[in-house]
């Protein structure tokens, strides 16, 4: 929004008469514009596809010095930062700082022009961030041991629960490893004074923005999108809303069961390489909306632990061949049974990783990722 608010405010400017100044002043800022459309995870289709595509390019060239210091110090090199280095190195490190209540270290990063500033600025972020990460891990363990006490979870369709003394900001990603870990839609509260300030997440088969929507009423104040939301609500309203949520969930569907990830294709582990890898990166960018597509791998002759400390981590083998995987949650471990996405990883020698998902279906090929398979 305030990328086309400074496009329409420059055209009533300048009009027709410079069009290449305008050209000129647009593309310089559509590293901001990916950054923005990528940290609120909107729909990466249409103009917005468009607009990530040629600023994560415009942002591997950046002439801002704050963000060509954070290029420097995450050693990002190349023609194009990837969506993945974008969400899981720039991103996070921007976003502390506000969820610390800190914002200003942000915005001085990204106005800044002296390189001695953006690294002040980059400390205090990396400051904030480590924060951050103790405040959210936190939140997961105690929200693990609350949803114990107050929720019902062999029935419940919606995870509600609330507690006390903990970073509010932090409740979301809380929320998320909850979804991940039971399968179902987690709302998060945290007293503040007289309201609840919390934060739900949901799986792709609900809307939680119409969820909350419905019971505004309810509400202090409430935003966010369909599979993230955030909200206040005055505790004498708070039991009224948790029952609102019920409804909502129980008029879904029968269960609670997360939907099953639908497969593009079937591959066998062998193809699997660095060459097919290299050939699937030319439909990123990948996101909201256009996700990394699912495949049934076939192939797998054994499957062996990688790690002690992390029983989900392990490596895939068919002959001497093996390639590394992560289960995202227990399930069958049957190499025939295999749904899996491709994940980038930092060392040379795997650039990915096999995801391995919890729900195994038929596989739906497609005829553009049969085009990308050597």
């Amino acid at each position: 929004m305030a990328f086309k608010l400074a496009e329409g405010l420059w055209r009533s400017f300048i009009g027709p008469s410079d069009p290449e100044r305008l050209q000129y002043f647009l593309f310089d800022h559509l590293d901001l514009v990916a950054l923005g459309i990528l940290a609120d995870r909107v729909p990466l289709t249409g103009e917005n596809r468009a607009l990530v595509w040629h600023g994560l390019r415009r942002l591997a060239k950046t002439r801002k010095e704050g963000l060509a210091a954070l290029l420097r110090f995450f050693r990002l090199k190349g023609d194009v930062v990837t969506v993945r280095q974008a969400t899981w190195q720039i991103i996070p490190l921007l976003n502390a700082a506000g969820r610390l209540g800190k914002p200003h270290w942000a915005i001085q990063l990204l106005i800044t022009e002296d390189p001695g500033n953006a690294r002040d600025c980059i400390d205090a972020l990396l400051g904030l961030n480590t924060e951050r990460r103790k405040a959210q891990t936190a939140s997961i363990d105690h929200f693990e041991k609350t949803v114990l006490e107050q929720c019902r979870l062999d029935t419940d369709p919606v995870l509600v629960a609330t507690a006390r003394d903990l970073e509010p900001s932090v409740t979301g990603l809380a929320a998320q490893s909850l979804v991940q870990k039971y399968g179902r839609p987690a709302f998060l509260f945290v007293e503040q004074g007289e309201d609840l300030v919390g934060s739900g997440r949901g799986t792709p088969d609900v809307d939680l923005f119409n969820w909350i929507e419905r019971h505004q009423e309810l509400l202090v104040k409430f935003g966010g999108h369909q599979g993230a939301v955030g909200m206040t609500v005055r505790k004498s309203d708070f039991p009224a809303f948790r029952e609102g949520l019920f409804r909502s969930a129980q008029a879904r569907a029968p269960g609670f069961a997360a939907s099953p990830i639908e497969p593009e294709a079937t591959l066998d582990l062998r193809e699997g390489g660095i060459q097919w890898w290299e050939s699937l990166q030319r439909l990123e960018p990948f996101g909201q909306g256009f996700e990394v597509p699912a495949f049934v791998l076939r192939g797998v002759s054994e499957i062996m632990p990688r790690s002690k400390r992390s029983p989900t981590r392990v490596i895939l083998k068919q002959g001497a061949l093996s390639w590394p995987g992560e289960f995202l949650a227990p399930t069958d471990r049957r190499p025939e049974r295999l749904v899996v996405i491709p994940q980038a990883t930092p060392k040379d020698d795997y650039p990915f990783k096999w995801m391995i998902q919890p729900t195994a279906v038929a596989a739906r090929p497609t005829q553009i990722l049969e085009a990308v398979t050597p």
